[in-house]
């Protein structure tokens, strides 16, 4: 090429045709080689017999000016304007490069792996902002574009992307049709692409720019939808255009998770009702914006809830190991996913897992609360300890007017029975029992049946008695003490019988004639009082430990409820944070979401 402007063709000769790139209603773009600069182009030719029509070469040239004046990324720019021998009008444009919206929405909807991979909705989603940037500069210049669809928007290969086919655009505004005079001529005409148009452009009302942002709600519902907004043959889309809202891409395609915000900004842009239709391709645009920016706070939370629970899950599967620290370790990490992602699903299982895994030693704060635990309710068995001496302090009375065989010894036992009491009323009303005060309440509890051995022997209401105390004690203590309190039974109950056959007491048995005798060593049995005192023992015998026994339940009950009152919270918290609301995929955390504003909003 001659680097010389004398070598500079004139305008006939200097664009070279090389190929056609497309064809349309208005004419030929065809590539061409720029022999001035030396570069690539796009040259649009109109159609001959269209170019015979005065009106047709008024649109041409509108086309051409309004596209040339809207300097904007987004518009391709047009370089050069003229006629051809035969007087023709062309002009020349920047060549862009790429795919289609339609194209790709097409194979992504046919599950084309290759542009499904290329062009992830965020990426559409970003080139549809762009868009709608584009459009909302086009109309501060008072310019409507009348004809956006898929097939007009281009995606390039390096993020750019461009809105084409000006050839429908008009003004909107009277102050400047004596720039563009034949925008708003044709009033009685109907343009556009059946299924994008508004209502109020299939029923050939004035438009203003809210019949683009019609076309960009209905752009925006197939993006999302991966379906039309009114599919069908043309006349059906025009039909349901002036006569039904087309409500949200969520309702038509519930799997492909449509999110909320979305779904309302499409709603909201296409409103039959153009008062209450989106006030502008801004709006739009904000919206689309604030949900990406929401959602990159949400891929960020994502990324970071998925480390968190990558150092938590060997952890977890290790449990039945794990020490305490590494138990604590894997708590901490998925406590941290789920504040960041609360519905993600492994950290919910991994939860489930920690909470219902009961490791082998327990951590030093739990330890510490069963202790604590423990020696509450060993204050309520000492309180129960009480309430049995009361009873047995009942009898005495009624023991003592049998008259007693050995007065010192009697003596000896009521006063035991007084001093149990005492000692079990005392530790009873402490919030908590030591160690110290649980030894000396089993010991004290254990005495008051060696006096009850010298009545009637060691084998009768005497097991019985020892029997309900050991149970009781045996329900609160762990398993490695359980033992200890058996054989203290064992000891209670046998020690008087072993030593009267050892010859150190006189034993309470005797037998004659294959009879068993009851050789009481504390007390007379006259026959009545005797009976009495039997029958009201063997009440107490009763009673006792059936009060004790409800009054376990109860407790057992009680830490039952609190524990199903737990997993019924904790149900249903996993239940809150993955259910979709209100029939919609659950809010992306950290992302707020505002009204649209409407036409109806912006008046005034």
């Amino acid at each position: 090429m001659d680097d010389t402007l004398d070598a500079v063709p004139d305008a006939t000769s200097r664009y070279r045709s090389r190929a056609v790139l497309g064809e349309g209603g208005m004419g030929q773009v065809q590539q061409v080689d720029d022999a001035v600069l030396g570069r690539s182009v796009a040259k649009k030719v109109m159609h001959a017999e269209i170019a015979a029509r005065p009106e047709g070469v008024k649109r041409f040239l509108r086309e051409a000016r309004i596209q040339g004046r809207l300097e904007h990324p987004a518009v391709v720019p047009v370089y050069d304007l003229g006629l051809d021998d035969h007087g023709v009008p062309w002009f020349t444009m920047k060549q862009v490069r790429g795919l289609t919206l339609q194209e790709v929405l097409d194979g992504v909807a046919r599950g084309d792996g290759e542009l499904q991979a290329r062009f992830p909705r965020r990426r559409l989603l970003t080139a549809f902002v762009q868009v709608c940037r584009a459009i909302d500069y086009a109309h501060s210049r008072s310019v409507l574009h009348r004809d956006l669809k898929p097939g007009n928007i281009m995606l390039g290969e390096f993020g750019d992307v461009h809105v084409l086919d000006w050839g429908l655009a008009g003004v909107s505004h009277a102050p400047t049709e004596h720039e563009f005079p034949e925008a708003s001529a044709r009033k009685g005409s109907v343009f556009g692409t059946p299924g994008f148009m508004a209502p109020e452009q299939v029923l050939r009302k004035p438009l203003d720019e809210r019949a683009d942002v019609y076309a960009l709600g209905a752009i925006l519902f197939e993006l999302l939808a991966l379906t039309p907004m009114f599919p069908g043959s043309s006349e059906e889309r025009l039909a349901r255009t002036v006569g039904e809202e087309p409500g949200g891409p969520a309702a038509r395609a519930p799997a492909l998770d449509v999110p909320p915000e979305l779904d309302v900004a499409v709603v909201a842009a296409t409103r039959r009702d153009v008062t209450q239709r989106t006030a502008s391709a801004r709006a739009l645009a904000d919206a689309v914006e604030q949900y990406l920016d929401g959602d990159r706070d949400l891929e960020l939370r994502r990324a970071l809830a998925a480390r968190h629970l990558d150092t938590a899950r060997p952890l977890v599967d290790a449990l039945d190991t794990a020490s305490t620290q590494e138990r604590e370790t894997a708590m901490d990490h998925v406590n941290s996913a789920l504040a960041l992602e609360p519905g993600n699903s492994l950290g919910l299982e991994l939860l489930r897992r920690l909470l219902t895994h009961m490791p082998t030693t327990l951590p030093p704060e739990v330890q510490e609360r069963q202790h604590q635990a423990e020696e509450t309710a060993w204050a309520s068995v000492a309180r129960s300890v009480a309430l049995r001496m009361a009873m047995w302090m009942a009898l005495v009375p009624l023991a003592w007017a049998m008259g007693p065989l050995n007065v010192p010894l009697a003596a000896a036992v009521v006063a035991i029975i007084v001093l149990t009491f005492g000692v079990a009323f005392w530790a009873g009303r402490q919030p908590r029992l030591s160690a110290v005060g649980i030894a000396l309440v089993l010991a004290a509890s254990g005495v008051p049946l060696i006096g009850a051995s010298f009545i009637f022997g060691s084998f009768v209401l005497v097991p019985a008695l020892a029997s309900t105390g050991m149970v009781l004690a045996a329900s609160f203590l762990r398993p490695g003490t359980r033992g200890a309190v058996i054989i203290l039974g064992v000891v209670v109950v046998l020690a008087p019988f072993l030593l009267g056959e050892l010859g150190l007491v006189d034993p309470s048995y005797r037998f004659l004639d294959d009879e068993l005798h009851i050789a009481p060593q504390l007390l007379h049995f006259p026959p009545g009082p005797s009976k009495v005192l039997l029958v009201l023992a063997t009440i107490t015998t009763l009673v006792v430990p059936s009060l004790l026994a409800g009054q376990l339940r109860d407790r057992l009950a009680l830490a039952e409820k609190r524990l199903l009152l737990t997993a019924w919270h904790l149900e249903r918290l996993g239940k809150q944070l993955t259910r979709p609301h209100l029939g919609v995929p659950a809010p992306r955390v950290g992302r707020v979401s505002t009204p649209l504003p409407t036409a109806a909003d912006s008046v005034g």
